[in-house]
Order: C-alpha cells, then sequence, then structure tokens
C-alpha cells in the first residue's frame, strides 16, 4: 500500500516500544533501519517471527507451522519456508502429483498431510501427501466446498455452508452434521479449532462458538 497512499504504519506494544534492554523501561529504540534490524537481530535484541513479504508468498490462509520449517498453500500450490532464513525467506514450491490447485493444508500424523484440490471444473478433492516420499493417495470427492479442514482421531473435519463434516479415514466414509441431525445452530460453519487439551475441538459458526469432545463423535462412528 505504501506504493500507492501515504501509510502510517502504528503498533501497540505493552511496553514503550521496542527496547534494547527488556529490563528497562526507557531503553525505547525510537528509530530502526534495515541495518539496525539485522544487527539487533544477531545480538538478540529483537526475536520472534518476521513478516512475509505477500509479493513473494502470495496471499496465504491454510499453513502448517512445524517449527523451523512453515508449509503453507498459496496461488493453487504447496510451498515450503525456512524460518530460519530471517533475512531473505527463501520460498520453495514443491511438486506434487495432485492435479489442480491446492487450496487446504493439515497434518494427520508426522509424515503424512491432508490437503484439498480444486480442478478445473471446481470440483475439490482430499488427498493424502506423504512430504518425505512426495507420494500422494486420493481419498475422497467433496460435493460441498470446504471452508476448513482439520485432522483428528484418524480422520478429518471439515467446514462448509452446509454443515460440518467428518471424513472416517478407516471406514472410507463421509460424515455430516447440520442442524437438523445435530446441535449445531446454524450450517454455515466456518472455522475450526483444536484445544491444548486434546480431543476438545472448537467450531466456529455463523451463530455460535461450540466446544465438542471429538472422541465421542469418533468413537460412534468408528
Amino acid at each position: 500500500l505504501a506504493k500507492h497512499f501515504d501509510v502510517t504504519l502504528m503498533f501497540c506494544f505493552e511496553k514503550k516500544g521496542v527496547l534494547r534492554n527488556a529490563e528497562d523501561e526507557e531503553s525505547v529504540i525510537e528509530t530502526i533501519s534495515k541495518k539496525d534490524f539485522i544487527e539487533y537481530v544477531n545480538n538478540g535484541i529483537i526475536q520472534g517471527p518476521y513478516l512475509i513479504d505477500n509479493n513473494k508468498a502470495g496471499l496465504t490462509t491454510h499453513f502448517l507451522d512445524l517449527g523451523e520449517t512453515v508449509y503453507f498453500c498459496t496461488n493453487g500450490k504447496l510451498v515450503t519456508m525456512n524460518k530460519n532464513s530471517i533475512y531473505e525467506p527463501e520460498f520453495i514450491t514443491i511438486k506434487t502429483d495432485i492435479p489442480g490447485k491446492i487450496r487446504h493444508i493439515d497434518q494427520l500424523t508426522d509424515s503424512v498431510f491432508v490437503l484439498t484440490s480444486e480442478d478445473q471444473h471446481q470440483d475439490i478433492t482430499i488427498w493424502l501427501y506423504n512430504r518425505y516420499t512426495k507420494h500422494s493417495k486420493w481419498v475422497h470427492k467433496l460435493t460441498d466446498r470446504p471452508k476448513e479442514i482439520l485432522c483428528m482421531h484418524d480422520g478429518i473435519w471439515i467446514t462448509t455452508n452446509y454443515g460440518l463434516c467428518f471424513y472416517n479415514l478407516r471406514k472410507e466414509k463421509l460424515l455430516k452434521y447440520t442442524t437438523r441431525n445435530s446441535s449445531l445452530m446454524s450450517n454455515k460453519v466456518y472455522g475450526l479449532a483444536r484445544s491444548k487439551n486434546q480431543p476438545i475441538m472448537w467450531i466456529g459458526s455463523s451463530e455460535e462458538i461450540v466446544k465438542t469432545v471429538t472422541e465421542y463423535v469418533y468413537a460412534d462412528n468408528n
């Protein structure tokens, strides 16, 4: 935006600003140049995550943070990035045998990711992708366009505008929960989040936020 508009960037801090010494409230760094930034990072004064240049990475909303490495979907491709490359992050596009554009990603096991792809007919398919062997396996074709996916208990939770779905990988069966057959107050389900204390999952819809014990759901359908 700064290329086209007069932009002022404002930050909110618990402290007075970026401190040269975290123990000294008055050690605020008034200005930081790119050279200063690199020096402060090397000296451990500035730590933590950094911004990704969207001109390089493209617009992305679905990502998987595995510590030093981040996997994400952008422009229909699966891309990886090493977070330790703090100054000039290197984005590597991963070649897969999955046709179409990759839209979602989540982790099923250490080696296996769950991906969704969209083909030229806008059909959505679920795939299992092994990040070590680079091999993909077709799982299921969806009739409803997913918004988010979340892997739990050998299955895949999928949010749509028409309800919440659960694909049981062992039974190879798709279950669908709506306002008619569940306690959901809305079929427009937008988001999913794991609790730190699994097997709790939070479900966000247009009407509510729901806390669910997923192990009971899985047990009933396994």
